[in-house]
């Protein structure tokens, strides 16, 4: 099959629509995958629990079940406080005497495990709460409460599926 431009011939063979074919059925591949993969699709309540570090020791009974946290940098709303559990702030600090690493308290500081407890969308990658938020373990997290602030780690997920 020849097609005339101008002065030249655009000859279209074989191996031409089959690079064409592919490249079709590549694109509808891609978009049958990115619509069609794993996850729920809709929105999960997602339990989490995070750990905010070298908190003044006068923080301690401040956060409150139902308190709304925020975070502190996007200004994303992260969900609510379900629990709050206080125990004293750990650094490693070499000993130099026994030449070896051990665990010290830090006078005047505590450490926060809040547990918290958020709507989040699942896609099968990852979970988001629905303001945004992306939540993986070991994510640093910034946080601020009605009265107070923090930062840590977000330290475990527990999905429900209510």
């Amino acid at each position: 099959m020849e097609i005339k431009t101008g002065n030249r011939k655009f000859r279209v063979s074989l191996f031409d629509i089959i690079v064409i074919l592919l490249v079709i059925l590549l694109a509808l591949g891609f978009v049958y995958y990115k619509n069609h993969r794993g996850g729920t699709g809709g929105t999960i309540m997602q339990t989490y629990t995070m750990e905010l570090t070298r908190m003044d020791e006068n923080m301690e009974g401040k956060f409150q079940p139902g308190d709304k946290i925020i975070d502190k940098v996007k200004k994303q709303e992260l969900g609510e406080v379900v629990s709050a559990e206080y125990i004293p702030c750990i650094q490693t600090v070499e000993n130099y005497e026994e030449q070896r690493v051990v665990e010290s308290e830090i006078p005047g500081k505590i450490s926060a495990v809040v547990t918290m407890q958020a709507e989040c969308i699942d896609d099968g990658t990852k979970i988001t709460t629905t303001s945004g938020y992306d939540l993986a373990v070991g994510t640093e997290m910034s946080v601020v409460g009605p009265g107070y602030s923090g930062s840590g780690y977000l330290i475990s997920m527990d999905r429900s599926d209510d």
